[in-house]
């Protein structure tokens, strides 16, 4: 995402992730992740109020350094590790501009992640 500041355009990385609202029944993916709601918020992630993303990228604050992305401007892996274990990853074509953009702005910056919470009828 590009942002505009007094240092001319800035290159944010987000990247997006799923979450789900508590109280479900039955199983998700026969696994621990999409994460609920309440784990998102006890690992430092926070509620917003606004669905503008250039205002979420720039209120984001560090979260417990539990759930992190790394990626790699030389072979393009964006990788999402929860607790130093990977749960997901992309391999991203770098002769994309669009793709080596990011990669560069992942570099230099830290990659704001960001959930919307999705509802599910058991």
């Amino acid at each position: 995402m590009r942002i505009e500041g007094s240092f001319g355009i800035l290159q944010y990385p987000v990247l997006a992730v799923s979450a789900v609202a508590g109280d479900l029944h039955g199983p998700i993916h026969g696994g621990p992740y999409p994460w609920l709601e309440e784990d998102l918020l006890a690992r430092g992630f926070r509620s917003v109020l606004s669905g503008n993303l250039e205002d979420i990228v720039l209120k984001a604050r560090p979260g417990d350094g539990s759930i992190r992305c790394r990626a790699s401007t030389d072979d393009g892996l964006v990788c999402l590790l929860v607790d130093n274990r990977t749960v997901w990853s992309v391999q991203l074509d770098t002769g994309d501009p669009e793709n080596l953009q990011w990669l560069k702005s992942s570099a230099s910056r830290d990659v704001t992640i960001a959930t919307g919470v999705l509802t599910r009828r058991g």
